[in-house]
């Protein structure tokens, strides 16, 4: 089982690694999916084990990305107020770690999806949630360095999904 997850966080990166390789220049197609967006839920995914070990919890990860938003002009709703909200859009926080015990660290991964409902066009009375904006990282960490690895890549990609939020929803003077 753990060289299942072992070979799963590593595929994780590489794609990751592709995908930033291939997207060098930030070019991305699904900034515009953010427009319009006037409040969201904040979801943080259960953590590993080995994250809670190192101190990370998910009420605390929750709290300091929902002030951060905050501090960014995003609101976070609760999530009967987000299923009221039009295309009910939530962000998606997951975290990921495996031990790796040849550099005597982990290989942790932070991934953040926005979410919210979308309709089929070919049949539009057909509606899903569905992932139109995503980013994400996987690093090999030292224990020692390995929650300030993963609150440093946390910060990085909540502070590219506000640039984002914020490209796309500037008021027009």
């Amino acid at each position: 089982m753990k060289q299942l997850q072992r070979v799963f966080v590593i595929a994780l990166g590489a794609l990751h690694l592709m995908v930033s390789c291939a997207c060098a220049d930030y070019v991305f197609d699904d900034v515009d999916t953010l427009r319009g967006i006037k409040n969201l839920f904040l979801y943080v995914h259960t953590l590993p084990p080995e994250a809670v070990k190192l101190g990370l919890t998910a009420e605390k990860v929750k709290s300091d990305i929902s002030e951060t938003l905050k501090a960014a002009g995003i609101e976070t709703v609760s999530y009967n107020d987000c299923c009221e909200t039009p295309g009910a859009p939530y962000l998606f926080i997951g975290i990921g770690m495996v031990p790796d015990n040849r550099c005597n660290g982990y290989a942790a991964t932070v991934h953040i999806e926005l979410r919210q409902v979308v309709n089929l066009e070919r049949e539009p009375e057909l509606s899903y949630h569905a992932t139109t904006w995503t980013r994400g990282q996987t690093v090999v960490v030292e224990e020692q360095a390995a929650e300030r690895e993963v609150q440093k890549l946390l910060r990085s990609w909540i502070g590219m999904f506000i640039y984002d939020y914020q490209s796309v929803n500037r008021e027009k003077n």
